[in-house]
């Protein structure tokens, strides 16, 4: 697990000018409580797609964010040096655009394998 303040950093990071350093493999992703209404920003590793981006949330059973996307919401995302306004959304296995939002994610990481039976958060711009 990675520390707060790690995630800060990296976070100051993509918002800046010297995203470049990082921007190839992550993005910060800001998605707001389904419940609390607070908002959280982190980094994620992504891979992008013809039309935004697929995540996958590695060990999701010990994570909660992802949890927030389970009905389609509003993100924002700071990818390559620029904020964007997404709409994000959990795939599960049997969802329609799983496989292929799976196979995305799994052609940019090669050595990644995702576990069929895990989520993956697809977000179009």
């Amino acid at each position: 697990m990675t520390s707060p303040l790690v995630n800060r950093a990296v976070a100051g990071i993509l918002r800046s000018p010297a995203h470049r350093m990082l921007s190839s493999s992550l993005i910060l992703l800001e998605v707001t409580g389904a419940k609390s209404g607070n908002r959280y920003r982190f980094p994620v590793q992504f891979a992008e797609t013809a039309d935004g981006l697929v995540i996958w949330p590695g060990h999701a059973k010990r994570k909660t964010w992802w949890r927030n996307l389970s009905q389609p919401a509003d993100v924002t995302v700071w990818f390559r040096g620029k904020q964007l306004e997404g709409r994000g959304a959990v795939l599960m296995p049997q969802a329609a655009g799983y496989a292929e939002a799976r196979e995305e994610y799994g052609r940019r990481w090669r050595r990644v394998s995702v576990p069929a039976d895990e989520p993956v958060v697809r977000i179009t711009f």
